[in-house]
């Protein structure tokens, strides 16, 4: 990225002076966006282990509903007989 430091500025600081401050300016725009990928990842990571605890709580549901109805019914026969 270039980074373009105004006139008045660049008069005021001096061709070196500007000159680094453009490359300081570069390195934190740099690591800004490294940042910013870092939180991008760790957000997508998030949304995928949500959904995957989304899923086991919805086979977990189903066996339980299950294990439900097989024991109603196992004592509905037994108090027939």
């Amino acid at each position: 990225m270039v980074i373009a430091i105004p006139r008045y500025l660049r008069e005021r600081l001096g061709d070196e002076a500007s000159e680094d401050l453009a490359q300081v300016l570069d390195r934190v725009e740099k690591e800004a966006h490294g940042e910013l990928v870092t939180k991008d990842f760790f957000e997508r990571r998030l949304a995928e282990e949500v959904n995957r605890l989304d899923v086991r709580l919805i086979k977990w549901m189903i066996g339980i509903g299950i294990a439900v109805v097989t024991l109603l019914f196992s004592l509905l026969k037994l108090v027939r007989f």
